[in-house]
């Protein structure tokens, strides 16, 4: 496969909201769409429709690259597993194609996060891969909830496994594997109901750490989803809060308001660090809100592996200032920008390049930054 076509596959989609905020930029999707049918899935929109098939053509290419990445005792982005479809979706207990993936990451020493609904993970052969690679510092779990009711969850998200039967399942391998639940989407109104609960369940699990994704969604698809919670109960039939437009370019995409998703993401933080949990917020820019730059668990791989990219929060921490947030970059030995790209295999470098650059374009758009980041606005 080219260099370009290996790179636009790698590449996590180049936007305002993911190259300003997001390290997770580098994914890896073993299947071209998705089987679980989530209906408030923002994946729809960039995939392809029909049944999922095996992309077995990137195992060659992929062996290449971390092999090349390897020999060269080079820090590495991890590689998300996945970010457009489940990898551990039911095609996958015939392909086991992410298995292959696991497998070779663990040869090349490769860190990866591996995002799922499902509970793959915790039957052979896919276990003993994972804790093998979380063993090396190589692997972070994380499983994906949106509530803890089964009713709910039936509704929402008709094929996946129930929320509890995911906790169960992560909760007995968290004291081997670094476990990061993603409250993705989070609902206004359904977080509500259950969110003591919901808090008690994710630290009975062994958590490490919370990703809050606020539900983003077009007013028809809201409509949609809130007329479902309404069948099952009265009370779910509309979010306690305004919605704002998500998108820059005045799409119809909406998002719960900045006022509720600051008193929601304080509340959390306030009854999680009490369980020892960190709290990260996946594309927010509130970053007095979240513990530390780390908003997707690279805290917990090997250090001397991983590698961080530039973003928004390094200029918030350098009080606003580039020239700062730079100089610090230069002296931290973890962080890619710049020169420090050149490396790196072309698919890579040419990657986070090109995430770098919107980076740049965002820092030079206040309009821009008011949206993407309320805490440099």
């Amino acid at each position: 496969m080219p260099g370009r076509e290996l790179e636009a596959e790698l590449r996590v989609g180049v936007s305002f909201y993911t190259s300003a905020l997001c390290y997770s930029v580098i994914r890896l999707e073993p299947y071209t769409t998705c089987a679980l049918a989530c209906s408030y899935c923002y994946a729809r929109w960039y995939r392809p429709e029909g049944r999922p098939e095996a992309k077995m053509w990137l195992v060659k290419p992929l062996e290449r690259l971390w092999s090349g990445l390897s020999a060269r005792g080079l820090r590495l982005v991890p590689f998300r597993l996945s970010t457009l479809s489940d990898p551990l979706q039911p095609l996958e207990e015939g392909a086991k194609l992410t298995l292959a993936f696991l497998r070779m990451a663990l040869r090349h020493r490769v860190p990866v996060v591996l995002n799922t609904k499902r509970v793959l993970f915790a039957c052979h052969p896919w276990s003993e891969a994972i804790t093998d690679l979380a063993s090396r510092g190589l692997l972070v779990l994380q499983i994906s909830l949106s509530t803890l009711d089964e009713e709910v969850a039936r509704v929402l998200e008709p094929r996946a496994p129930p929320p509890a039967e995911r906790l169960e399942k992560a909760g007995e391998l968290s004291g081997e594997v670094p476990l990061v639940v993603r409250l993705q989407p989070l609902v206004p109104g359904l977080f509500e109901r259950e969110r003591e609960e919901l808090v008690e369940a994710i630290a009975q699990a062994g958590a490490r750490q919370v990703v809050v994704e606020f539900l983003r969604e077009t007013p028809e698809g809201l409509q949609a989803i809130y007329g479902r919670l309404a069948q099952l109960d009265p009370a779910l039939g509309g979010a306690p809060c305004a919605w704002e437009s998500y998108s820059l370019a005045g799409g119809r995409l909406r998002r719960p308001s900045l006022p509720y998703r600051r008193e929601t993401l304080a509340w959390l933080r306030e009854r999680l660090v009490k369980h020892g949990i960190t709290l990260g917020t996946c594309k927010e820019g509130i970053f007095e809100l979240q513990d530390g730059r780390d908003c997707c668990g690279f805290r917990f791989l090997d250090s001397e592996r991983v590698a961080y990219r530039l973003t928004l929060y390094d200029v918030w921490r350098a009080g606003g200032s580039l020239e700062q947030a730079l100089e610090e970059a230069a002296r931290a030995g973890d962080v890619l920008y710049g020169p420090r790209l050149a490396p790196y295999p072309r698919p890579i470098r040419r990657a986070l390049r090109a995430h770098e650059n919107k980076l740049l374009k965002a820092l030079g758009r206040p309009e821009v930054l008011a949206r993407v980041c309320p805490s440099l606005a």
